[in-house]
C-alpha cells in the first residue's frame, strides 16, 4: 500500500512539474512577443529554452552564448561624471581570447568610440595625477594645466598601445570605457544578431506548448491589459 501511494505521489508531482514548466515556458514566450525591448526579448527566449522538454532539438550552444552576452548587457550601468558619461560592460565570462572568439566574434563588426583615460588599462598601467587641494586660484590653475597636458600625453600613449595588442585584448579594454552612444551601437549589434539566431529556437519552443495553455495565457494577458487600461 505504501509503495502504491509513493508511486501515485511521484506520478502526481511529475505531472504538476511538467505543467508548471510548460506554463513558465509559455509565459516567457508571450513576454518575448509582447516586449519592445530587444534584450528582454532575447533573455525571455533563452530562459524559455531552459524549460524545454526537447533540448536535444535546440541549438543550446547558441542559446547559451546569447544568454551569457545578454545577461552581461542587462547587468551593465553607465557612469556619469562632470566630464563624461561612459559605460563599462559587465562581461560575466572571462576576458580572454577564447571567450572573445566564442561570445563576441560571431556578431561584432562596428568600430567603437571610448574614453582612453577611463579604461581599466589606463588605471593598471599609467598613474593618475590627483587634484590639488590648495585653495590658491593660481596654484589650482597651474596644476590643472599640468594635469591636462599629462592626460593628453597618456591618452595618445594608450591609443598607440592598443594598435599593437591582440584584437580580443583591445576589445575588452575599449568596452571598459565606452561612450554611451557606442554602447548603444554594441548592444544593437548583438540583439540584431541574437534574435535572428534564436528565431528557429522560438518556433520550436512554441510548438511544445499545448493549445489549451496558449489559450489560457492569451485570455489572462487580455484581461490584465483591460484592467490596466481601466486604471489609467
Amino acid at each position: 500500500m505504501s509503495k502504491d501511494l509513493e508511486k501515485f505521489t511521484s506520478s502526481s508531482l511529475r505531472g504538476m512539474k511538467k505543467g508548471i514548466y510548460e506554463q513558465l515556458q509559455c509565459s516567457l514566450l508571450i513576454k518575448s512577443i509582447q516586449t519592445d525591448k530587444p534584450l528582454t526579448k532575447t533573455s525571455s527566449i533563452c530562459e524559455a529554452a531552459l524549460f524545454s522538454k526537447n533540448k536535444d532539438s535546440l541549438d543550446l550552444e547558441t542559446v547559451n552564448v546569447c544568454n551569457d552576452v545578454c545577461r552581461s548587457f542587462l547587468n551593465t550601468f553607465s557612469t556619469r561624471t562632470r566630464e563624461y558619461e561612459y559605460v563599462k560592460v559587465a562581461w560575466i565570462f572571462s576576458m580572454s581570447e577564447e571567450s572573445y572568439n566564442k561570445y563576441i566574434t560571431p556578431w561584432h563588426r562596428i568600430a567603437l568610440n571610448y574614453y582612453p583615460l577611463k579604461t581599466g588599462y589606463r588605471h593598471a598601467k599609467y598613474p593618475i595625477i590627483d587634484r590639488l587641494e590648495d585653495v590658491s586660484p593660481f596654484r589650482q590653475t597651474e596644476h590643472y594645466n599640468k594635469m591636462a597636458e599629462y592626460n593628453d600625453l597618456i591618452r595618445a600613449k594608450i591609443e598607440e598601445d592598443l594598435k599593437k595588442v591582440s584584437e580580443d585584448f583591445r576589445f575588452f579594454v575599449i568596452t571598459s570605457a565606452l561612450t554611451f552612444h557606442s554602447y548603444s551601437i554594441l548592444k544593437g549589434e548583438f540583439t540584431n544578431w541574437a534574435l535572428t539566431q534564436l528565431s528557429e529556437t522560438r518556433r520550436k519552443l512554441s510548438e511544445e506548448i499545448s493549445p489549451q495553455v496558449w489559450k489560457d495565457f492569451t485570455e489572462q494577458t487580455k484581461q490584465e491589459k483591460e484592467v490596466t487600461e481601466e486604471n489609467e
